[in-house]
């Protein structure tokens, strides 16, 4: 392996827009540095990466902070489908998140002298991600941009502060069957079946099972489902070649117009307008 590594500019954010995050699934095999501060986190697989000469296998969940002179490379072979996010701060945004909490934080980071892995839940994973595409989907079309920073500066105020204080342990505090529940909601194979399917690994009656969801998660059950699936959807549409109606049928939906109109509800565009605007600003990105 090559020991000199390529020096990443950023080409992603602008000052305007000091933030970008984007989901990777490949072309990370390269040994790199940055001019910006980075973090990631993988959503699916595990991979071995290496972080200033130490290799670590990583695993769904783990989460890693790097700063701009840190040189990184994923070892990944063709076979490998892990994916992260990817989360790009220029070096004032962070800045002012530090110092936001607290006026030391900034140069202890810089220094090392920080931790800069842990391991997020899979429901902490579900929250991020919701709200990771829904900025990219407000800044995909340019709309409400001081409301997409603003949730950046939150998102990633939030990280930081798990990362200093611990990212604490939610489940923990489940009944195993709602912790197994929460595991199947965020596994696209089943997120699209009936909740017939969905709920029979549990004999307990529909009725208990929804009082206790909504209790622990503050959603109901039909709420949590449709917002997984809307993601889900977001995530296809933006990366996948499938049709606006095949996303929708694959996701259980058998009227397009109740797909389109949730869509709507939580991405403020309809599925067609939001894969348009996903493709011209990739389009303009090269």
């Amino acid at each position: 392996m090559n020991n000199i590594p390529y020096h990443l500019d950023d080409w992603l954010t602008t000052p305007e827009m000091p933030f970008y995050s984007k989901l990777t699934s490949g072309g990370d095999d390269i040994l790199h540095d940055h001019t910006f501060f980075e973090i990631f986190y993988i959503i699916e697989g595990n991979i071995p990466h290496e972080l200033n000469g130490t290799l670590t296998q990583l695993h769904a969940g783990d989460i890693l902070f790097l700063r701009p002179e840190d040189r990184h490379i994923f070892l990944r072979d063709k076979n490998n489908a892990c994916i992260h996010r990817d989360v790009i701060m220029r070096v004032g945004f962070l800045k002012d998140i530090c110092n936001f909490i607290s006026p030391e934080l900034y140069g202890k980071f810089v220094n090392g002298k920080t931790q800069v892995k842990f391991s997020l839940t899979e429901s902490k994973i579900h929250e991020l991600e919701e709200n990771f595409i829904k900025i990219d989907g407000m800044l995909a079309l340019n709309k409400n941009l001081p409301d997409a920073l603003a949730l950046a500066r939150v998102y990633c105020t939030y990280l930081l502060g798990m990362l200093l204080f611990g990212s604490g342990d939610d489940e923990k505090n489940n009944p195993d069957w709602l912790n197994l529940l929460l595991s199947r909601l965020n596994d696209p194979s089943i997120v699209s079946q009936s909740w017939d399917n969905i709920l029979s690994p549990f004999f307990y009656s529909r009725e208990h099972i929804c009082r206790v969801f909504k209790a622990k998660t503050g959603k109901t059950l039909t709420e949590y489902l449709n917002d997984r699936r809307m993601f889900i959807a977001a995530e296809k549409l933006a990366y996948s070649k499938d049709s606006v109606l095949s996303v929708s049928m694959k996701l259980g939906y058998s009227s397009i117009a109740y797909f389109n109109n949730l869509f709507k509800q939580k991405y403020g565009c309809t599925p067609t307008a939001f894969r348009n605007k996903i493709r011209l600003n990739s389009a303009e990105e090269k």
